[in-house]
């Protein structure tokens, strides 16, 4: 299986053990792909605004998942590892960012809250 927008296949089933972590194998990450691609680039789409930045920030951080969750095995939220880092990489990306600020750009409405609005 080849990640969307990746040119780098999955690891064929190898299991890899360090520490107390379980094993994981390639069938378990692309469970996690299935279930938490959609939700993670909705999330991110919600945070930055951006539709393509939101999408290659979520394969980014797959990507980084392929690699690392085989030797330190499953983080206890997948879901939200997948989003911290796709947020991390996505923030990263944005114009006029700087290495190590953390933080998301919130986008206001111009006429004030949508209870205040006289329409």
């Amino acid at each position: 299986m080849r990640w969307p927008g990746r040119g780098a296949a999955v690891p064929g089933g190898e299991r890899v053990l360090t520490g107390d972590m379980a094993p994981i194998t390639s069938p378990e990450i692309e469970r996690v792909f299935r279930e938490e691609y959609g939700r993670a680039v909705a999330v991110l789409i919600r945070a930055c605004g951006d539709i393509e930045l939101a999408e290659d920030a979520v394969q980014e951080a797959f990507a980084v998942a392929v690699e690392r969750w085989p030797k330190t095995g499953l983080p206890p939220s997948p879901a939200g590892w997948i989003v911290t880092t796709a947020r991390n990489r996505a923030i990263d990306r944005l114009p006029g960012s700087r290495t190590g600020s953390r933080t998301m750009p919130i986008s206001r409405p111009a006429s004030g809250p949508f209870w205040q609005s006289s329409t």
